[in-house]
């Protein structure tokens, strides 16, 4: 069974766990700022949630070459081919998947690509 981790995005940037940017996962509810909710329907149900300028993404329970947790959105690069994939949840495949213009990579090798950044983060 995988692990049921988050990551938020706020402005563009990680969140940091302080008082101004906090969130916590209790009960099947997302808290910003102590004051905003959105329910997450089940662990596997619904991988990415906007809540007011946030975005809630789910750990996909993989990690990539170095080591590094593999979550929604990330972007990763396979040295075999030149065209970098994106990670995202799949309704019609009922889990997470990792894919580009022209190929769509199982799990099992996302332990050999690299995390090159992510569709959240705004680069400046």
């Amino acid at each position: 069974m995988r692990e049921i981790k988050f990551m938020a995005f706020h402005n563009g940037k990680v969140v940091s766990s302080d008082e101004e940017h906090s969130f916590t996962f209790e009960n099947g509810t997302v808290k910003l700022n102590e004051v905003s909710k959105c329910n997450i329907y089940g662990a596997n149900g619904i991988s990415s949630l906007s809540i007011d300028d946030a975005q809630i993404i789910e750990f996909t329970g993989h990690r990539d070459i170095d080591g590094d947790e593999i979550y929604d959105g990330h972007i990763l690069k396979y040295e075999k081919h030149d065209e970098p994939y994106t990670v995202r949840w799949s309704n019609a495949d009922a889990g997470f998947v990792c894919e580009n213009s022209n190929n769509y990579m199982l799990p099992a090798v996302w332990n050999e690509m690299k995390i090159i950044g992510n569709v959240y983060e705004v680069k400046k």
